[in-house]
């Protein structure tokens, strides 16, 4: 019979810095776990011992830019010069601000424009813009006829109630200037002095200023175009800077 051999068996000893770094890295994952859970635990917190020391930034200054309000008739709506450059436009750049326009073509004090308003329906709509605009331009009257001979009394009771509704509403604290009827022909007609006179006579009486279109010539000849009774866009210029020349001395500098 053959001689059996036993088996054995070789046993391999482990590395003991191999056993060392399994440990080390077993404990630092622990730390690990146990830092994570700390930080949750804390954010966690409904007792409100938490106190933010986060101040968030001052919101940044908006500016203000003054307003000027136009209420007119089609000069004051532009006719004659491309979109956004009539004379509105022009007077107020120069005068420092932006403007609001509310004109209509063939309107006047008593005479209804192409949508059927007046000038004191106009006022109406334009008091309801906001902001409120630090100044207010009434440019009307051309389009007022007040027979032959002028009845001044026929537009007197129309331009008083036009000029009350520009003190309601958001007006109350705006500088109010009116400006007396254009002259195209830079010969002003009987009934174009008529109507300055009692704009004159009424913005006196409410405390408004007023720009004497006739004795300013602040519309002649040589800026209106072929239709002899609009502005070229060089007329709305011109009379643009002409209004903000006036208005200097008639409104209070603004802060």
């Amino acid at each position: 019979m053959g001689t059996r051999h036993k088996s054995s068996k070789r046993v391999r000893r482990r590395n003991p810095r191999a056993i060392g770094f399994a440990v080390f890295m077993s404990l630092a994952l622990i730390a690990v776990v146990g830092m994570a859970w700390a930080v949750t635990s804390r954010n966690s917190q409904t007792d409100g011992s938490y106190a933010s020391t986060y101040t968030p930034a001052p919101p940044a200054p908006v500016e203000v830019v003054p307003r000027i309000a136009f209420v007119g008739d089609s000069f004051t709506a532009g006719t004659g010069a491309p979109a956004g450059l009539g004379y509105t436009e022009f007077a107020a750049k120069n005068f420092g601000m932006v403007d609001q326009v509310t004109g209509e073509p063939s309107s006047g004090y008593i005479t209804p424009g192409k949508l059927q308003r007046t000038m004191g329906q106009l006022i109406q709509i334009a008091t309801k813009q906001s902001p409120a605009p630090e100044v207010v331009v009434l440019a009307s009257g051309y389009n007022d006829n007040l027979g032959s001979p002028p009845d001044r009394e026929a537009i007197r009771p129309a331009i008083r109630e036009a000029f009350a509704a520009a003190r309601t509403n958001n007006w109350g604290d705006s500088t109010i200037v009116v400006v007396g009827p254009w002259t195209p022909t830079g010969a002003p007609s009987a009934n174009q002095i008529a109507v300055n006179d009692v704009l004159r006579e009424e913005a006196a009486a409410s405390g408004f200023a007023f720009i004497d279109s006739i004795a300013t010539g602040l519309v002649t000849p040589d800026m209106i175009g072929d239709d002899k009774i609009h502005p070229t866009p060089a007329g709305h210029r011109i009379l643009g800077e002409r209004i903000a020349a006036h208005l200097q001395g008639l409104v209070p500098a603004q802060p």
